[in-house]
């Protein structure tokens, strides 16, 4: 059984990519205009680092361009009833 191993995540294995402000447009359905991509900010962290974000925040993450390199990541969401 393989242990688990905490990485950095850096644009190389695939680290979150977020637009700046986004959140303010309301909630975007479809593919975002290309004007919009160009402002993204990659947000490299570390073991143990925690990223919140609202909802509506525009993000993607970049390719993981690594070969044996990998990102763990746990997603929680809350939805008020």
């Amino acid at each position: 059984m393989h242990g688990f191993r905490s990485t950095e995540v850096t644009t190389e294995n695939s680290c979150l990519v977020v637009i700046p402000g986004s959140h303010k447009l309301g909630l975007h359905a479809g593919p975002v205009p290309f004007e919009l991509t160009r402002q993204g900010v990659t947000l490299e962290v570390s073991p143990g680092d925690v990223i919140f974000l609202d909802n509506k925040m525009v993000h993607s993450s970049s390719k993981n361009s690594t070969i044996n390199d990998f990102r763990w990541v746990f997603n929680f969401r809350y939805h008020p009833t």
